[in-house]
């Protein structure tokens, strides 16, 4: 314990001297770099940039090299106008030149002999093409964000129209890049981590209903991901790097008022509901941006709240009366969970089991602030600071979340506070120089209450899965400091930095305990194939360090050729607990180690070299490459859920396989020492961090003045990917545990890997004749042998056979395609028709706009389980049936009510494991298609109104889920639920008025 306090003290002081000579990544700034040359094309030396800010007239300068080059690394996100000077040359000026975050903008000069007070003012068009930078990504600029048609306004879906990215559920939080795992992206907001703190998912209402995320989507300026590629200051994700920035006020008095609304009244039904459930939302807010002090001071404020009362739909099976029947004869010691169960709706084939549908109404408040202000001290300094805060609370029945929670207590309560810090201040110190320090904080505290005195229920050959789901407490707290130096020589433009998180994650909760019949016959019979009791949480806290190191040089070799090279260094500090009181379990020697006891060894040697180039042959044609190693960061969260639990008695697993007479109460039990050795949990002694090797290359080509299109080839290889593994199964001859001091004894491992490759073709139309169109289509393919910890359990169905876990990947779409667009409809005031009317007509008929997105994608690889354990070591999770093989897999006509041929398997033999490949099937794609009409109409000089009506999925298409997937429920390959049920992509058409007033 007194050597991991002293390294823990010693880590912050050596990245204190390293930030007093180097630096951290500063993530919420775009580049302009370009050469500047005479009418004989002759560089020219000397040259003065100017790039002024349109906003909010700051000016930053900039003095071209020797070599004619000239670079402007960190331009906050905006519109400039960029001017180039020398003596004895006309002042050259490059109007409307937009920066984007985390992008580059190639912009050359040639200037004309005259008068440095002579002006040529140029409009600049960039490229619909990067030229500069290998990374691969995507970006949404202000205008499609304030204009595309989102359902439910949570800017993280944004990302979905990002090539190879991949809509695999309906959560917010289920963002898939090139075939890589959920938990491997990072989210940041002006640079500050965005996270929900205890693990890298974007910070959400756990998925409750809530959809205004860390802050309002009226916040954001820009929305940039990078997936493949990028630079050595992005750290610590293994797969794509989301970083948000957010608006800032300018000189001028900008301000919005808007409310979005939507009633059931307007909506078609769900698929399967038997009547259409209630449906409310209202969506409102204001802003209000402008000068505290002309040129100097600037101020942007939002606020926005939501309330909406959701309706919605259950579906699955219950037991038919015949079934509790049978049940309350032969085991009325059943009664308090068969109390959990609702009447049937209808029958089904089983006589046994019912199906049931049902409507609910989940009740979501959100309220959501920003205040952000930005100050010019002088032409070499400058600063923001920016607040948000998302409160929200979600009530309601259970089964909006988890699908098979429809039992008659099941319910969930969920308030959720997010606050979110930023302070960042930018130093030059003379125009080749240029310091960014970040300081900031990300703060998530949650409880879900989804206490029931009835253990939660599995039963399998029924989809209901009632009972107590806990209660559970958790505030995490990220610190974040960080340094960038950038300095430009010649051709170079070298940055180094440094990063550090300190990490706090607090938590507590109730008991929570579950139990599992394998079939029905059991459940009659009381038989039961295990029960898991853990233990409350008193209350503990978890606490870790990640520190991060980068240098970096974009080397502008020649005038079309630029390469990136850099090393990226990141460590973290072993998680442990605040007061160095928890025991992990130690497989060296079968024991739990000493209080306070590392978890397993620090990892050190996380280098990560990266490597970029991107070359222009021609003016209209750019080939790009990069590789690199990407590591992820240790998620703190993962520390802090279970191994805390290990000292505090109580924590016990069953099953029948050791107890062969186990049955319901599980009481009489406990008092079993053998049998209630207690569960616990620990990390091997070495656990590597995950990391992706990661290669791309593409070619660019510009079709026309504002047309481009890509192909890319994208692959990566992810290492050391999560699993968790019990290493302490019974024996099926003896039934007797390797270890008897424990029953179960999970062990938090890195033995997964994953492989994808990607053919990625994309188009962009920027905006021309009031037309801008995006779109993308992906073909990829992902092997791997561990499912995404994100969605399902990673455990392998046979310790000893993770090469059977080989298979397709958990978000494996072979095909994928986005596109979004927006179209100013040429009628009226200066358009080429209806152009002549006066007067009313003429209000009438123009500021028309027509905007649309849409997700089409094949199925989504699917595991068919097998909720029972014929090998006989009381192993239950993700087990897999027998494959008849010459069986096909589908059913012949597949629809909803059947989508998989239940003949296609058969329950493994006794004493063996089933041969049924994992993920070897797929469920039914998507095609949603969203668009918005929308009128804006002038009240006067700087005002205006603007009326939307959204349509979400406008075809009503029937976006069905996967289907049931379990061999052995009586409605194995039927489907129950459309892909979204509420609010998002998959529901059945939903429709949204606005109205915006602007001035």
């Amino acid at each position: 314990m007194r050597m991991l306090a002293t390294r823990e003290l010693l880590i912050p002081a050596a990245l204190g001297a390293a930030l007093a000579c180097s630096s951290a990544h500063a993530q919420t700034y775009g580049g302009v770099s370009g050469t500047v040359r005479d009418a004989s094309h002759a560089v020219v030396e000397g040259a003065k940039v100017a790039a002024t800010n349109l906003s909010t007239n700051a000016v930053v300068t900039a003095v071209s090299s020797r070599e004619g080059f000239y670079t402007f690394p960190n331009l906050s996100v905006g519109t400039y106008s960029i001017a180039a000077s020398n003596t004895g040359f006309s002042t050259q000026v490059q109007q409307g030149v937009h920066i984007n975050v985390a992008s580059a903008v190639t912009l050359d000069f040639t200037l004309a002999p005259g008068e440095v007070a002579q002006s040529v003012q140029v409009s600049s068009q960039a490229l619909a093409i990067d030229t500069t930078s290998a990374a691969l990504g995507h970006t949404m600029d202000t205008r499609q964000i304030d204009e595309l048609p989102m359902n439910g306004r949570d800017y993280a879906r944004l990302s979905l129209l990002t090539p190879g990215a991949v809509a695999r559920s309906s959560y917010i939080a289920d963002l898939s890049f090139d075939g890589l795992h959920t938990v491997h992206n990072q989210f940041s907001i002006d640079g500050i981590d965005a996270s929900r703190v205890d693990q890298p998912y974007m910070a959400n209402g756990y998925e409750r209903g809530a959809r205004l995320l860390t802050g309002s989507l009226e916040t954001v300026a820009e929305f940039k991901v990078q997936t493949s590629g990028y630079q050595a200051q992005y750290g610590r994700a293994a797969g794509s790097e989301v970083n948000i920035v957010t608006k800032s006020g300018g000189n001028h008095v900008h301000g919005e008022l808007y409310d979005y609304f939507r009633n059931d009244a307007l909506d078609a039904s769900n698929f399967f509901a038997l009547t259409k459930p209630e449906f409310r939302f209202n969506d409102f807010g204001a802003n209000i941006s402008g000068p505290i002090r002309h040129d100097k001071t600037f101020y942007f404020v939002n606020y926005e709240g939501s309330r909406q009362l959701v309706g919605i739909t259950a579906n699955g099976t219950v037991p038919s009366a015949k079934l509790i029947s049978e049940v309350q004869a032969t085991s009325p010691q059943l009664a308090p969970i068969l109390a959990q169960m609702p009447a049937g709706t209808a029958p089904t084939a089983n006589d046994l089991v019912d199906n049931y549908t049902t409507n609910a109404v989940s009740n979501v408040r959100e309220d959501t602030g920003s205040v952000r202000v930005d100050q010019i001290f002088s032409e070499k300094d400058a600063a923001f600071g920016r607040l948000n805060i998302n409160d929200t609370n979600t009530f309601g029945p259970l089964f909006g979340v988890t699908s098979s929670a429809f039992g008659v207590n099941d319910h969930q309560i969920v308030p959720i506070r997010t606050t979110n810090f930023a302070l960042h201040e930018s130093h030059v110190f003379n125009p080749h120089m240029v310091n960014d320090t970040l300081v900031g904080m990300q703060r998530w505290v949650s409880t879900i209450n989804s206490y029931e005195d009835v253990p939660n229920t599995t039963i399998t050959g029924l989809t209901i899965s009632p009972g107590n789901q806990g209660l559970y407490f958790q505030a995490g707290t990220s610190f974040q400091y960080g340094d960038t130096l950038t300095y430009v020589h010649g051709q170079h433009t070298i940055k180094t930095g440094g990063s550090v998180y300190r990490i706090q994650v607090n938590r507590s909760s109730s008991d929570y305990d579950s139990i599992l019949f394998a079939s029905i016959d059991d459940f009659i019979h009381d038989r039961l194939a295990t029960a898991s009791i853990t233990v409350g949480d008193p209350g503990h806290g978890t606490r870790a360090t990640q520190l991060g190191f980068f240098g970096q040089d974009t080397w502008q070799l020649r005038s079309n050729l630029t390469m990136d090279y850099g090393l990226r260094y990141d460590i973290e500090t072993v998680p442990h607990d605040s007061h160095y009181a928890t025991q992990t379990y130690d497989p060296s020697t079968g024991m739990l180690d000493h209080p306070g006891g590392s978890y397993f060894h620090i990892n050190n040697k996380n280098f990560q070299p990266r490597l970029g180039f991107a070359w222009q042959p021609t003016p209209k044609t750019v080939v790009r490459t990069a590789v690199g190693l990407f590591f992820q960061a240790y998620p703190v969260g993962f520390g802090s859920y279970n191994v805390p639990l290990n000292n505090i008695a109580g924590n016990v697993s069953l099953n029948s396989a050791t107890v062969p007479t186990l049955g319901y109460p599980y009481t009489p039990y406990l008092s079993d020492n053998t049998a209630a050795a207690p569960t616990v949990y620990g990390f091997p002694t070495h656990k590597p961090d995950i990391y992706s090797e990661q290669w791309n290359f593409s070619v660019a080509y510009q079709l026309a003045a504002n047309t481009g299109v890509e192909v890319a080839y994208v692959g990566n290889h992810g290492v050391n990917l999560w699993r968790e593994e019990d290493v302490n199964y019974a024996s099926n001859v003896t039934g007797v545990r390797p270890n008897a001091a424990f029953s179960d004894i999970y062990l938090e491992t890195n033995s997964g890997f994953s492989s994808y490759s990607g053919l990625q073709l994309s188009i962009i139309r920027r905006v021309t004749q009031g037309l801008h169109v995006e779109g993308a289509y992906t073909y990829g393919h992902v092997i791997d042998n561990v499912q995404d910890q994100g969605l399902f359990a990673s455990e392998p169905q046979n310790n000893n056979d993770i090469a059977a876990e080989r298979g397709n990947g958990s978000g494996d779409i072979r095909h994928n395609f986005s596109f979004n667009l927006l179209y100013d409809l040429p009628m009226g005031s200066g358009h080429r028709f209806l152009s002549t009317p006066l007067g009313v007509a003429s209000t009438l008929v123009s500021g028309w706009q027509v905007n649309a997105l849409g997700l089409i994608h094949s199925g989504i690889a699917d595991n068919v389980a097998y909720g029972g354990n014929s090998y006989g070591n009381g192993d239950f999770t993700n087990q897999r049936p027998d494959q008849v093989f010459g069986q096909p897999e589908y059913a012949p006509n597949r629809s909803y009510r059947q989508f998989f041929n239940p003949a296609a398997w058969t329950a493994p033999a006794t004493g063996t494991f089933g041969n049924s490949p994992r993920n070897s099937v797929y469920g039914p794609g998507l095609a949603q298609i969203d668009s918005a009409l929308v009128k804006e109409t002038p009240l006067g000089e700087g005002r205006s109104v603007e009326f939307r009506s959204e349509f979400f999925n406008m075809f009503n298409h029937p976006n069905f889920g996967q289907p049931d997937s379990t061999y052995g429920d009586a409605t194995f390959g039927q489907i129950f639920s459309t892909f979204g049920r509420t609010i998002g992509f998959g529901t059945s058409r939903q429709i949204e008025f606005a109205l915006k007033l602007r001035y």
